[in-house]
């Protein structure tokens, strides 16, 4: 079964020291991602290239037998290198 984009998390890949994901939305036709850099490790001018995986929850299937259990986080794919640049 494939998930509903609003059940779609998303993770950092190798990212360099002081990025981070600060804030993920699904907004009609795709998602917005906000980063956030930490100061003095990304300074003005510093370029790279940041890759995003995303993943699902996938729940124990309706019927199973036997306790629950907690959802497991299955990869779904990366998005294409996306180039950023930090600005003043």
């Amino acid at each position: 079964k494939n998930p509903k984009a609003s059940q779609i998390r998303w993770a950092l890949s190798g990212a360099p020291e002081g990025f981070s994901l600060e804030k993920e939305e699904t907004v009609p036709g795709g998602f917005i991602l906000t980063l956030k850099t930490a100061g003095e490790k990304t300074p003005p001018g510093f370029r790279t290239n940041l890759i995003m995986e995303g993943y699902a929850e996938q729940e124990q299937a309706k019927g199973e037998k036997g306790p629950k259990k907690q959802p497991q986080r299955v990869f779904l794919g990366c998005l294409p290198a996306i180039p950023v640049e930090v600005m003043p």
